[in-house]
């Protein structure tokens, strides 16, 4: 159990230099492999869950099935398959901004070392500020398919491009898109860590913010103080629309 406390020492280290909402994974063991992060106290997402959110599992079929581990389909190790895959672009979509490593020097695309304890060294995903993104262009699941049928590896589009369970007003219709669309200043911080994640946004366009908490039933959203529709996007996680300005 993390013998010399350098574990805890790191997550303390990151605490203390970062208030936003995200999360973080870890390459070795000091407790139980895959629910560490309830006993230590961080935002992990590698886990064994016997009931799976069935979104969830929709998530790592249709997008990143390097998550699945050699065990069953019930367990997800999020910092493995980053290294299998060198998916930094994944990681974003789902938080990923600290990774926690016992291996040395690692060569990971998009994170770089930015602190030591012990033998525990600090990663960062530079693409990551928050658990969050914003999207001005989305695409339906079933358009979505069809251009991964026909193309191939398509996830790259996800760093721009948002995956809705319904057509909104901002679906790009059935032609893959080029360029970019619009961006926005975000940030998330979760005020009580097993209860409310609370934002803001600024953009000049409206679009969809996508938080990487996956839907369940219980959790319910509000813009402005006003109700608000959760939208599934990416398949499994939290999506709302909103309109241009600060929010």
């Amino acid at each position: 159990w993390d013998e010399n406390g350098d574990t805890m020492k790191a997550l303390e280290d990151i605490r203390s230099g970062d208030d936003q909402f995200f999360r973080i994974e870890k390459d070795y063991s000091t407790a139980a492999y895959y629910l560490e992060s309830m006993a230590q106290g961080y935002m992990g997402i590698s886990t064994y869950n016997s009931q799976q959110n069935s979104l969830v599992q929709k998530f790592v079929d249709r997008l990143w099935p390097e998550l699945w581990t050699k065990y069953d389909r019930n367990h997800l190790d999020f910092a493995e398959a980053v290294k299998k895959t060198g998916a930094a672009g994944m990681a974003s979509l789902v938080g990923l901004k600290y990774l926690l490593s016992h291996r040395g020097t690692i060569q990971l695309e998009g994170f770089e070392k930015i602190g030591q304890e012990g033998n525990t060294v600090i990663y960062r995903n530079e693409a990551v500020d928050c658990a969050a993104s914003f999207y001005t262009r989305s695409v339906t699941e079933k358009t979505y398919e069809k251009w991964a049928k026909e193309n191939g590896d398509i996830r790259d589009l996800l760093s721009d491009l948002v995956i809705t369970d319904a057509g909104t007003a901002l679906d790009v219709g059935d032609e893959m898109p080029a360029g970019q669309g619009g961006s926005a200043q975000l940030s998330v911080t979760c005020r009580d860590r097993d209860s409310q994640v609370t934002g803001t946004v600024d953009s000049e366009d409206g679009g969809i913010v996508m938080i990487a908490v996956p839907v369940q039933d219980g959790w319910h959203a509000e813009v402005d103080g006003e109700e608000a529709q959760i939208i599934t996007a990416d398949y499994c996680f939290t999506g709302l629309l909103v309109p241009p300005g600060r929010h």
